[in-house]
């Protein structure tokens, strides 16, 4: 893992809240063209801290969520992504859920691949200023931008935090102070 992968894993077990049964982090699997995510995924294993991770499965149009550590098995899913194999055990007990972007604002709007799968999956649990999970993006730096210069819809969430690689921390939306602290 390198210093700045060392920097997001900080992050995320930063805003990891520990004191509630919410103890898990939701990470994706990053493709070659994202921030890679794998050695992120194996340090925070290690710690451990409880990992889930998205599968999905064929036919459906909504991620899965696999818990995964050290002896998980893999496969491809049916995009031919790899994925763990396992039961859904969705994202009730995560206090983080990070997700990826093609772009993300400082403002917190993301820019998906358009298949909604994300959007989709940060529905079901609520933003992290009504009591929910921190949400937060991981990005390159050329990926973000101060403002959003892309056309959202009313389906698309946001984040309420972007973390860029070489990393640098650009919070979302100020929601005001929250019971972890200040971000």
């Amino acid at each position: 893992m390198d210093l700045a992968q060392r920097t997001v894993f900080t992050e995320l077990v930063k805003h990891l809240d520990t004191s509630t049964t919410k103890s898990a982090i939701a990470m994706y699997v990053s493709t070659a063209l994202e921030p890679p995510t794998q050695g992120i995924i194996n340090a925070l294993v290690a710690v451990p801290v409880r990992v889930v991770v998205p599968r999905v499965p064929s036919q459906q149009r909504a991620l899965q969520w696999v818990e995964v550590d050290s002896t998980s098995s893999w496969a491809p899913d049916a995009h031919r992504l790899w994925a763990p194999l396992g039961q859904d055990v969705g994202l009730d007990g995560c206090s983080v859920i990070v997700v990826p972007a093609l772009r993300a604002s400082a403002a917190g709007d993301r820019l998906g691949q358009g298949g909604g799968y994300y959007d989709r999956a940060l529905a079901t649990v609520a933003p992290h200023a009504q009591g929910g999970p921190w949400r937060i993006g991981l990005v390159f730096d050329h990926e973000l931008t101060a403002e959003t210069d892309w056309y959202t819809e009313p389906h698309d969430e946001t984040l309420d935090l972007v973390l860029s690689l070489p990393l640098s921390r650009h919070p979302g939306p100020d929601p005001g102070p929250t019971p972890t602290g200040p971000r």
